[in-house]
């Protein structure tokens, strides 16, 4: 052992100051990557749901990056904050307990922090893909007895002349990005079922691509 040490040691001496600092700082990045998946751990066995686990990530890792869309690029604490400030926004709607809300938005930032919202108030969000054909959306809104649809300007037309039945809520409009900016920032809390009962959904995705004959169009 103590000739290995001495070995060691020996090759270390043998190295150029430049090498020596490039294996250092090879050796404290592997430390760091080691102490990270520890973290990660102990956040996977403290946590009890995914906002749960988002949350303590967050609180972990404020300033990393948990988000990149093109030039746009958003820290794990200000993607919780908007979270919370939208899933406050969702629990002023008084949408009953478990609902489905509505999600049409195309890739970007609002729909990750739509994700996280409906989540953290303790909904369940249904996919409505802007792409599809208007009558196939409608048919999904209804069926699944939408109130509450979360979208975006330049997508929020394809249902905005048939709103009676659910309101539409485009995330990325004015008016709406300010009155979430007044909303608080905290961890919106939602009490879990004391009593063992089937866990409520998370997601509920329309897969058959088969309508009715009246909804076809």
């Amino acid at each position: 052992m103590e000739n290995n040490k001495k070995d060691m040691l020996n090759k270390l001496n043998q190295l150029s100051p430049a090498q020596r600092q490039a294996l250092l700082s090879k050796i404290k990045r592997q430390k760091e990557n080691q102490q990270d998946e520890l973290d990660a751990q102990a956040l996977f066995s403290q946590a009890s749901t995914i906002t749960e686990l988002f949350e303590k990530a967050a609180e972990t890792y404020p300033e990393k990056t948990a988000l990149v869309l093109g030039d746009e690029q958003v820290s794990f604490d200000e993607l919780n904050r908007r979270a919370n400030q939208l899933a406050h926004f969702i629990k002023q709607q008084a949408l009953p307990p478990e609902s489905l809300i509505g999600l049409m938005c195309d890739r970007s930032i609002e729909l990750i922090v739509a994700i996280l919202a409906i989540l953290k108030a303790g909904a369940a969000y249904v996919p409505l893909d802007p792409n599809n054909p208007k009558s196939r959306l409608l048919y999904i809104a209804r069926d699944s007895q939408l109130k509450l649809i979360l979208t975006q300007e330049g997508v929020s037309d394809i249902l905005a002349d048939d709103n009676k039945e659910y309101e539409l809520v485009s995330l990325n409009r004015p008016q709406v990005k300010e009155q979430l900016a007044s909303l608080p920032e905290q961890n919106i809390s939602v009490p879990l079922p004391r009593v063992a009962i089937p866990e409520p959904p998370l997601l509920i995705l329309f897969t058959h691509p088969v309508l009715p004959a009246s909804q076809k169009g």
